[in-house]
């Protein structure tokens, strides 16, 4: 399933060169019809426990980029989406997604891997945790059930993260 864009939007996001890096990433993966495309109008979100806002970029409100920098598109690949609703329902709890998507200026911004393509910025993954209010136990569980369905994951300090690359 592929949300559409205008191409004004689109356009609007090639501000610098990390920028063009996205715009040629994001366009290639829209041709492929692999992933959905959040931007603010993001009409065909079909996800019950997670919201298309809460995926995007964060770089929008983060104020260590200046505005020229900030993008307006963000990438998520369905099957992301799929296994994070899987997950939400096997472990019974709200889920909260502390990082989805990453342009590759707010990647750089807050010290993401410094790869190409970072599975954030391919919209392949995900930072995510038990809320707080539900304590330590409730994240133990969370991560035990996110490597049952996820391809890789991790638990860093105070987050999970989970993605969908291909191990061979």
């Amino acid at each position: 399933m592929l949300l559409t864009i205008s191409p004004n939007a689109l356009n609007a996001a090639v501000t610098s060169k990390a920028m063009k890096t996205a715009t040629s990433m994001n366009s290639e993966m829209r041709m492929t019809g692999m992933h959905h495309i959040i931007d603010k109008e993001c009409a065909d979100w079909a996800y019950e426990h997670f919201t298309a806002e809460e995926m995007a970029c964060k770089c929008r409100t983060n104020q260590l980029l200046p505005h020229k920098y900030k993008c307006t598109v963000s990438l998520i690949d369905p099957e992301l989406m799929e296994k994070l609703e899987l997950l939400r329902e096997m472990v019974g709890h709200p889920i909260t997604v502390h990082s989805g998507y990453r342009c590759p200026a707010y990647n750089a911004a807050i010290g993401g891997n410094v790869a190409k393509y970072s599975y954030h910025m391919r919209g392949m993954a995900a930072d995510i945790a038990a809320p707080r209010h539900l304590g330590m136990g409730y994240q133990d569980d969370l991560f035990t059930a996110a490597q049952a369905i996820f391809t890789y994951c991790y638990q860093g300090t105070g987050f999970i993260h989970v993605d969908i690359r291909d191990i061979k």
